[in-house]
């Protein structure tokens, strides 16, 4: 029998079977039943000894809800509720029945019904306020209801969790949900994690050094950005070009600041730190510097202390050995830590790196309470502090812990009072000294501006002048005024395409890369000499970096391959099981092919510059690249995407009147319209038609044989290899066949 009765007269039954949780998400039942009513009857039985009153059995979290909205001042006593009135005799039956005979809705159809709302016009913010929830767990099951049919499928159907749903959210396009959820299945590692780093390949972390040092502008200029709704700290900057341009554009005003402003002879812009770039420089020796009195030592030590005994709470691991923090970790004792450096003469006294995150120290002392390793630069610390000898007891990386908001501030407060303090120990370099040195400017682990000053590019201008003729090392090497026709990152791309080219000449003449080789070998290994050299021939390939098209699927990247591909042949002959089997199969090897091993290795190891491009005019490269026929127009052709789009219209007018008609009538295009025809002309100029350039009497023919040779080999200013102070003919025995 169904009853209404006043709120009132109800009181929850201790016959209800249902114990536990009973006040679980109250608040979202109240709301829900504020906006639409109570759409389930409550069971009740008579109460014993007041007629008036009834005992719950059915229903007590909706009666909870309702005696809440009655305290909100929503609703009050007499508010009528419909009720199913039973015998007192089957109170827990009734009870049970209800509770056991529920099937809860799979969380896959919830998420699709709060898609439909939205479908209906419904803001998140109304349905937030009708179901009592916050605005974000509604825009998360918003996300989830917009998975993939087939993945929401599959998710009810017990094949992926709530987990894999969460991670797929980053990206709407099913298409690409569904090829990642069929790669990362088929390779038996469909998991959270990687679902993640497949969607998120071509974007930023914000969280990133990167993301940090270029989300205030990036978010200005209203580029795309997206939230991860399921992380703390799940936001992605999407337009990786964007950064990139925006990072190089910060990076590159600071470089032109501490050449104008603070007069340094150069400055060079790195997005990722470069070893090889920053090993082939030194450092300089500043005139001073400034020591801290006992009084600020005394009070910087007593700030790390604080800062590391905050952080020893939760990252024992990240203060090991340093004041304030645990038991010094193996790698840090004495004379024993791997402490590691970035600098090619690392045996300078007046600086040392943190051995974790590779911050610059004022010196020795300081990395034993340097403050700045947190969670945020040391992500992969765990594998570094575990003992590789097996022998040895190893320490297992402590598991982070969240470190509350409170001691986050003060270590951040912490910090910017030591940074006070070492701003006073900055070493000073004198203007002759600048004058003669420079500075790399890189993104920090902070996602601030690191700026390395003092490096010398040339081994003597540390001393200044060369010994003998007292003239400055630029001049000695031919250095003219820093030309700057591109980007810093055009040059370093084009740079990468002329590496590419000279590789490939200088790896088909043995003779000139046994020359180089022991050139280069004197002028490192031998006390007395001044020369340079752009060969890494410490072993390691040059690194050729690029910011448009990958450097390893270009044509002379495939040629390079070939290369390899035809010598490892000649030496996989035979069985390898050794060393020695190695040996002796590059030592019967014939002298021509020994030749050609010879070349192909020496010319890995060089990356040449972009001719007079901000930096000095290395004249053997230029030779070696000139008599050896190194043409990059053999292997890359200028498009819009790599080139054109790239420098000014200005630039493009002066610099391609190799098109004769072309060009004037290019000239009356505004920049966007000349990019197609551009892409089109250099990429295949035999097709160009005279019509093309314009109205012509002979407009189906095409141009001039001459005229097409020279759009072929037109290059951008720098690109080029010359050798105008020597004339050398090599001949055809000297040069080996290069594909």
């Amino acid at each position: 029998m169904i009853r209404v009765i006043s709120l009132k007269n109800l009181r929850r039954s201790d016959r209800n079977v249902r114990i536990t949780k009973i006040e679980t998400d109250i608040g979202s039942l109240a709301a829900d039943i504020l906006a639409r009513g109570l759409l389930q009857n409550l069971v009740v039985i008579p109460a014993r000894g007041d007629r008036a009153k009834y005992d719950v059995i059915g229903g007590g979290r909706r009666l909870a809800a309702l005696n809440l909205l009655a305290s909100q001042g929503h609703i009050d006593g007499e508010f009528p509720v419909p009720c199913v009135v039973r015998d007192a005799a089957e109170a827990e039956e009734c009870s049970l029945a209800e509770n056991v005979q529920r099937v809860e809705m799979h969380p896959a159809d919830a998420f699709q019904a709060f898609a439909a709302l939205v479908a209906q016009g419904k803001s998140v913010e109304d349905i937030a306020k009708r179901f009592g929830l916050p605005q974000r767990v509604v825009n998360q099951r918003l996300k989830l209801g917009r998975l993939s049919p087939r993945l929401l499928e599959e998710y009810r159907n017990g094949k992926i969790t709530l987990e894999h749903c969460e991670a797929f959210t980053l990206t709407d396009d099913h298409g690409m949900q569904e090829s990642v959820y069929d790669a990362l299945s088929r390779s038996y590692s469909l998991y959270p994690h990687h679902i993640r780093q497949h969607l998120t390949t071509e974007r930023v972390p914000v969280s990133s050094k990167l993301g940090m040092f270029v989300l205030d502008a990036y978010t200005k200029a209203g580029h795309p950005l997206t939230t991860d709704l399921f992380a703390e700290d799940g936001r992605y900057l999407d337009d990786r070009q964007a950064v990139i341009s925006i990072a190089e554009g910060r990076l590159q005003a600071e470089c032109e600041r501490l050449v104008q402003e603070e007069g340094w002879a150069w400055a060079t812009p790195l997005l990722e730190y470069d070893y090889a770039a920053i090993a082939a420089t030194r450092r300089v020796v500043p005139d001073t510097v400034p020591e801290l009195t006992d009084e600020q030592e005394a009070r910087r030590l007593a700030l790390v202390i604080e800062h590391n005994t905050i952080l020893s709470q939760y990252r024992p691991d990240l203060t090991a050995g340093r004041p304030g923090g645990g038991p010094a970790l193996p790698f840090l004792d004495g004379d024993t830590g791997d402490s590691t450096t970035d600098d090619a003469d690392s045996g300078a006294e007046w600086e040392d790196h943190c051995p974790v995150c590779d911050v610059p120290l004022s010196s020795d002392a300081d990395s034993r309470f340097h403050p700045y390793c947190s969670a945020e630069c040391h992500a992969d610390a765990g594998d570094e502090f575990v003992d590789s000898d097996d022998d040895q007891s190893t320490i297992a990386p402590v598991q982070s812990q969240e470190i509350p908001q409170a001691d986050l501030d003060r270590m951040s407060a912490l910090k910017r009072e030591i940074s006070e303090i070492d701003l006073l120990t900055e070493p000073v370099h004198s203007a002759s000294l600048k004058a003669r040195s420079g500075c790399w400017v890189l993104i920090g682990a902070d996602g601030n501006l690191d700026v390395r000053a003092g490096y010398a590019r040339d081994r003597e201008v540390t001393a200044g002048q060369d010994a003998s003729t007292g003239v400055p090392a630029s001049a000695r090497h031919g250095q003219t005024g820093e030309k700057r026709f591109y980007s810093a990152a055009l040059a370093r791309d084009l740079a990468a395409h002329r590496t590419q080219a000279f590789q490939i000449a200088l790896a088909g003449c043995p003779s000139h890369a046994l020359t180089y080789l022991l050139y280069t070998l004197w002028a490192k290994l031998d006390p007395s000499c001044c020369a340079r050299s752009a060969s890494t021939i410490s072993g390691h390939p040059a690194l050729v970096s690029h910011s448009i098209t990958p450097m390893n699927n270009t044509a002379a990247a495939l040629a390079l391959a070939a290369i390899r591909k035809r010598l490892s042949a000649q030496l996989a002959q035979g069985e390898m099981q050794s060393d020695l089997d190695l040996y002796l199969a590059i030592h019967r090897l014939s002298e021509q092919d020994r030749g050609e091993l010879l070349a192909y290795l020496v010319a890995l190891t060089v990356a040449v510059d972009l001719r007079e491009h901000g930096s000095g005019h290395d004249e053997v490269v230029e030779y070696i690249g000139g008599v050896t026929g190194a043409d990059p127009a053999q292997w890359w052709r200028p498009t819009a995407a790599d080139f054109f789009g790239r420098v000014s219209k200005d630039y493009i007018m002066s610099n391609i009147q190799v098109l004769g008609r072309g060009a004037t009538l290019l000239a009356g295009k505004k920049k966007a319209q000349m990019m197609p025809l551009l892409d089109k002309w250099f990429a295949s100029p035999e097709d160009i038609r005279q019509a093309d350039f314009g109205p012509a009497a002979n407009s189906n023919t095409p141009l001039p044989p001459e005229v097409v040779s020279s759009i072929k080999c037109w290059l951008p200013v720098g690109m080029s290899f010359t050798c105008d102070n020597v004339v050398e003919n090599v001949t055809p025995d000297q040069r080996s066949t290069a594909a």
